[in-house]
């Protein structure tokens, strides 16, 4: 029996008006030898009839229905329901660009690599986080181009099946699964890709999980406690924790800095960070200001 090369898992709950957008983009791409895995996570409106009723148009998809449990045990029903070499990941009302699988696929060929990092266009902003073309053979130089280019969402990632392995996305954690997730991937990732090409298409509607949380005070203790499980599933490797912790005391720096609120969350993710671990880090010596000044910052309080 032969195993597609990728596996695309879309994970459904009461999605209907944006669900066959979701679908349509996918099954219209220019590379063909995928499967599509809809996972109905217990919806309530049309969702799931859609998906039976795209099933019966195309082999390539398979639909599991169960119980709502949430994006995060949606997902991992679709992990293990996977056959292909690679994995990717899509939200059910965001979309692909059709030739975003051929680019990657592509790249694939050309070059020996554990994870894809491809572009994102953020609609609601109308502007595209592009990214330059970075080959990373090293575990070190791929962290930094991860997190330089902020990739802290699992869409817009190709992974390779055989790297994720047994984890799984946290049931026990409503916002911020993806980083703790990708995390657990990243220490295991050897070689990567920063792609140029390629596309995955963001809308963010207003009554969305994510514009709920943005939009309230619960903000500050769902960072308190993605920082609490990355700074557990990275301690045992500092160079990549580094890196993590660097992103967050610039992005504090350049957004935060005023706010008195997150400056609790900026000494969560330094708790696991000496001053001789700055130092003697590979940062560059900027960067290393950055964090010291931050370190200072919150030890003076």
């Amino acid at each position: 029996m032969e195993y597609p090369i990728i596996s695309v898992i879309v994970p459904v709950y009461n999605v209907e008006k944006f669900l066959r957008r979701c679908i349509d983009s996918i099954l219209t791409q220019s590379f063909t030898d995928f499967e599509l895995l809809l996972i109905d996570d217990g919806s309530k409106d049309n969702s799931s009839e859609i998906c039976d009723e795209y099933a019966k148009k195309d082999n390539r998809i398979k639909v599991f229905h169960k119980e709502n449990g949430g994006v995060s045990s949606a997902r991992n029903l679709g992990l293990d329901k996977a056959r292909g070499e690679w994995v990717c990941f899509c939200d059910a009302d965001d979309s692909i660009e059709d030739d975003t699988f051929l680019c990657l696929y592509n790249y694939i060929k050309d070059f020996d690599a554990d994870i894809i990092s491809y572009p994102a266009f953020y609609e609601y902003e109308n502007k595209i986080l592009f990214q330059e073309f970075c080959y990373c053979n090293s575990p070190a130089k791929l962290l930094k181009e991860i997190f330089k280019v902020k990739r802290n969402e699992v869409w817009s990632s190709l992974i390779r099946r055989e790297i994720i392995g047994l984890d799984r996305f946290p049931t026990d954690v409503k916002i911020g699964e993806d980083i703790i997730f990708l995390c657990k991937v990243y220490k295991k990732c050897m070689k990567g890709i920063i792609s140029d090409k390629g596309c995955y298409n963001y809308y963010d509607r207003t009554d969305s999980a994510m514009c709920k949380i943005r939009c309230s005070n619960k903000q500050i203790q769902i960072d308190k406690s993605i920082i609490s499980h990355v700074n557990e599933i990275l301690l045992d490797r500092k160079d990549i924790l580094i890196d993590f912790i660097y992103t967050y005391c610039r992005d504090f720096v350049k957004r935060n800095l005023k706010q008195k609120l997150y400056r609790s969350i900026l000494n969560d993710v330094l708790s696991e960070c000496g001053i001789n671990d700055i130092f003697n880090s590979h940062l560059s010596c900027k960067k290393k200001v950055v964090v010291y000044a931050c370190k200072l910052l919150v030890h003076n309080k």
